[in-house]
Order: structure tokens, then sequence, then C-alpha cells
């Protein structure tokens, strides 16, 4: 299943991506209601209240959405809908860094032994084909695609081997990354913490569409349709069941986390002579069976 928040007017709503459909789940569920009874639980105002609602709100969204699309009266084109991020107020995004050995070998840097981490905020948060805005005080602005874990479920001290039922889904993100700033602080916060920038989207694709931990996706970068990253998840060096394991022994996973799990090479802070990002580039991401995540870089005004 594919679950997504839609932009209407200034209402963002959730909704599931039924082919090329967008159903918007708040008026499918107020028809089915009117249509077929009330339903078995409340109708969820966001993305986040959905994951907390668990397998059964999942499901319960689905036929929703089926039964919209059955009647025929709902269902918006998927080439004219427009997305926020499908997760809008995630508690907790944490980043992954260093996580792909060919990324290490860009850099010049040993694999790591351990799972490093990094603190970003919700205001980097940008949906599919929405602005990312480059800021008037960096001038080595570069992108990083990467895998992102969406958490469905609280859970804390997780064992590897029962993490990855506290995994709702998938999502391509891009860590767009300040790296003058990145190189000026000891902390990675400042330098992947601005405005817009963490692409997300255009959607979650529920894991069981996936296989296990998303082992295995190929994946691509395109800048201004220009190959600059090309690899797998199969060469992440911890996997996400690891990764999820890992950060529950320090705090609580809740529905809505985000865990973006690291780039491979290809980025720019690895190259002799760089080409930072500069107003008016586009960057596509695409890891395999999560559709393509599109976004224009502007400069701050």
């Amino acid at each position: 299943m594919r679950i997504a928040t839609l932009r209407a007017g200034e209402e963002l709503r959730p909704a599931i991506i039924a082919g090329d459909r967008v159903v918007d789940l708040l008026d499918a569920s107020r028809s089915h209601v009117v249509g077929r009874g009330p339903l078995a639980l409340p109708v969820p105002q966001s993305i986040e209240a959905l994951l907390a609602q668990g397998s059964e709100g999942l499901a319960q969204a689905e036929r929703v959405a089926e039964w919209a699309l059955e009647r025929g009266d709902h269902g918006l084109d998927l080439a004219s809908a427009r997305f926020a991020p499908p997760v809008t107020r995630p508690q907790k995004i944490i980043g992954v860094g260093m996580n792909y050995r060919d990324h290490c070998a860009e850099l010049n840097r040993p694999v790591p032994e351990d799972i490093r981490t990094f603190g970003m905020f919700a205001n980097t948060l940008v949906g599919h084909e929405e602005a990312v805005i480059l800021p008037r005080e960096s001038a080595m602005m570069d992108y990083e695609a990467e895998l992102v874990v969406v958490i469905g479920k609280p859970g804390k001290h997780l064992l590897p081997e029962e993490a990855l039922d506290f995994v709702a889904g998938y999502a391509n993100g891009n860590d767009v990354s300040a790296r003058d700033f990145q190189l000026a602080d000891p902390q990675a916060m400042r330098g992947k913490s601005g405005d817009t920038h963490s692409p997300l989207g255009p959607w979650i694709v529920t894991a069981e569409e996936l296989p296990p931990g998303a082992h295995g996706l190929e994946m691509e970068t395109r800048v201004n349709g220009e190959l600059r990253q090309k690899s797998s998840t199969s060469d992440m060096i911890f996997g996400v069941a690891e990764i999820v394991s890992f950060l529950s022994r320090y705090f609580r996973l809740l529905p809505g986390d985000l865990i973006f799990t690291g780039t491979p090479a290809g980025v720019q802070f690895g190259k002799k002579e760089p080409i930072w990002l500069k107003p008016g580039d586009r960057v596509d991401i695409e890891f395999q069976g999560l559709g393509r995540l599109s976004n224009s870089f502007v400069a701050e005004n």
C-alpha cells in the first residue's frame, strides 16, 4: 500500500494511492459512514494518526479507498496531485552517517564499527515537487539520496529479530547538506537541518510490499537528468533491523518517527572538483519500488 499526505489548499489530508488515483481518506471516510455505516476506528486526520492505529487502521484505510473508487465519486488523478511530505510532524528525525561501503571509500574513510547518528528537525521536511531553499550563507550545498524508515508502532529495547515488526514502511529521502556548515562544526546537526533540507516522498510504501528490511533495492540519483548516484541498499553497512534496534536502546520509537539510513557514493563532497547545487537545479531520487522523489532548488530570498 502507498500512503501519502495531500495538499488541498491550506489543508493537509491523508491519502491512499491506488494505481493512478489518489483517494482523500477524509472525504472517502465521510462517504463511507453515510453509505455503509460507522467505521471501526476514528477517521485519521494525518498519516501519523493513521500509523498510530496500527495494522487495523491501515487495513480500514485501504478498504475505504477501495470502496470509494468502486463508487466512482472519489479519486484525484495522480499527475495533478500536490504532495506534502507523507509525515509532516514526526516526533523524531534521526540521521545515520557513513552507512554505505562505497561512500566510505569515496571519502577515504574506514568502514565504521558502530552506528553513527545525528538529529534533524521537522522544519527540514518538504514534499515531492516542492522547492528546496539554498541558504545564502552556504556555498557548498550537496544532495544525499537516502532510504527513509518510517516507524509504525511504539517500541524500546527492541531485539534485531523483532525490530522490523515496528517498521510501517519506507520512503525516498534527500538529506540535503550544507557541507561548509558541516565542516565548521563537529556536530552534524547545523549542516543537516536547514529549512526544506529533507525532501521526503512522494509517499510511504508499506513494509509488506518490499523485501524484509528493504534489502537489495536498486537506487539512482539524477541531477538535471545526469546520473550521480547508482547503488543498492545491499551495500548498507548496518541494515534496517540493526539500526532500529540500536536506536531503540536510547529512546522510545513512536509512530511517524523517521530514520534517514545513509547515502551511497556519488555525492559532491567526495569529488576533487565538486559541482555544488545551485538555483534552478533539479534532483530526482528513486529507490526501487518507492516511486520518484523530485525537487527543484531555489535561492533564499
